[in-house]
């Protein structure tokens, strides 16, 4: 349902809110209204996102856990592993700004977690992010060259739009994978993923097949593409990288755990433990099964 909807997720969500039938809360009815919610903040346009933000505020007291299921849908918090997009809306939303004087347990400070990436003209002490550094010519040609690539390969699970399809694949929308370090996302397209995998605060257990029949200048193509589409500004990513990760044969897919394992500070060794057994750790690795 929510897939059908791409793009009309506002105007249904207001529908839903004029419904009696949806004043008393149940898990059900906050999951889609945080679906919906959480759709339309990832479209990242000012003018889907301003109303939204008016939506949430025009809910009465007695509707509380309304505001609280749409608010926690909007992943706001920081992420090292990738720069927060900021938006910028036409004008400020006052409606919104007033509740974070709001006493309902919660939403005071979701509401300044969303104020943290909503800005607007004139607002006191917000500084705008300089744009991002514009590609080259061969940048742009690998850029173009990406989006064919990306139409041939990868538009079937993550969607032209880039937020990816319940069940089938997660959103590649400002993800801290497509924004993060470039040589994680370069194992993951050549080796493949297996979940679970947690992509802009929700978890998703499925399994990505690695593409290493790509050549290394057209996975860099895609990446690059993914990099610099939607709005986002990380960097471009060259072939030279992609002959680096594939330098390292790599049987199975990755995990979360390995691929951010290098984020963990390592724990000394005990000198002792060549003379120990071979025994895993009982956190061990996450057990793979079927992930599909």
């Amino acid at each position: 349902m929510i897939s059908g909807l791409s793009g009309r997720e506002l105007e249904f969500l207001r529908e839903m809110l004029s419904s009696s039938q949806w004043n008393e809360a149940t898990p059900i009815r906050s999951a889609v209204l945080g679906a919906l919610s959480r759709c339309v903040f990832a479209s990242n346009s000012p003018k889907r996102i301003a109303p939204l933000l008016d939506l949430i505020a025009s809910q009465s007291p007695q509707q509380s856990w309304r505001q609280i299921a749409m608010l926690e849908s909007l992943q706001t918090d920081e992420d090292n592993r990738r720069q927060t997009k900021q938006i910028m809306i036409e004008a400020e939303p006052k409606a919104f700004v007033l509740l974070k004087q709001s006493t309902v347990p919660g939403v005071a400070r979701r509401v300044k977690n969303v104020l943290r990436v909503v800005h607007w003209p004139g607002e006191p002490g917000y500084v705008p992010p300089p744009p991002p550094k514009p590609l080259t010519v061969e940048e742009r040609a690998r850029f173009d060259r990406g989006k064919q690539v990306y139409a041939l390969t990868c538009i079937a699970c993550h969607k032209e739009n880039g937020l990816g399809q319940e069940g089938m694949a997660p959103p590649l929308l400002d993800s801290e994978w497509a924004l993060g370090k470039p040589d994680r996302l370069a194992k993951i397209v050549v080796g493949g993923l297996s979940g679970p995998v947690r992509v802009n605060g929700r978890t998703w257990n499925l399994e990505m097949p690695g593409l290493a029949k790509l050549s290394d200048e057209d996975i860099a193509a895609v990446l690059t593409y993914v990099c610099r589409n939607w709005d986002h500004a990380a960097s471009p990513i060259d072939a030279n990288l992609i002959r680096e990760v594939r330098a390292t044969p790599r049987p199975l897919p990755w995990t979360e755990r390995e691929l951010l394992s290098d984020d963990r500070p390592q724990k000394r060794r005990n000198p002792k433990a060549n003379s120990r057994p071979n025994i895993p750790p009982t956190d061990g690795p996450a057990k793979r099964g079927n992930a599909r």
